[in-house]
């Protein structure tokens, strides 16, 4: 599975980060994990995956759609969103971990973002793997700056709208 925190979150490492006495379970159900942009196909069930491969032949709105879906099955009113900027094609954002191809373009991950995050669900996000040290003429933190904004934008307009 990638992602350490991922597999960690699912009970997947070392018993002293993944049990939880409190809770006596994972702190999330493989069954409510939906991972998208891995560029190799690693079958992990019940989690729900779409490969950047399985991207590009179905498009970001469809891709929306299908995750949309899965969190209704699931019942899933309040999710967390992990971006990793791993997902995007290291032609557009070389400054990361583990770049790769293909992947997503900012516009495309933007999309993306507006959609789950327009759906309400979306308690909270985190964005990870961003690595000054590989852009040290900081050319990439305009554009990821950019991406996340026009994509968390709408969530502006609809509160001011409610208040």
């Amino acid at each position: 599975m990638a992602g350490m925190d991922l597999a960690l979150a699912t009970g997947r490492g070392e018993l002293l980060l993944t049990h939880w006495p409190e809770v006596g379970r994972p702190l999330v159900a493989d069954e409510d994990v939906i991972q998208i942009g891995d560029r190799e196909h690693e079958e992990i069930p019940p989690v729900t995956r779409f490969t950047a491969q399985e991207i590009q032949q179905i498009g970001i709105a469809r891709l929306g759609e299908r995750v949309i879906s899965r969190l209704e099955q699931r019942g899933l009113d309040r999710v967390w969103l992990h971006l990793d900027l791993d997902v995007l094609d290291e032609r557009v954002l070389p400054a990361v971990d583990s770049p790769g191809r293909p992947g997503l373009d900012f516009s495309q991950l933007s999309e993306l973002t507006s959609t789950l995050a327009g759906t309400g669900r979306v308690a909270g996000l985190d964005v990870a793997v961003y690595d000054p040290e590989l852009d040290p003429d900081g050319a990439y933190a305009a554009p990821i700056v950019d991406c996340l904004a026009s994509a968390l934008a709408p969530l502006a307009t609809m509160e001011a709208t409610r208040a």
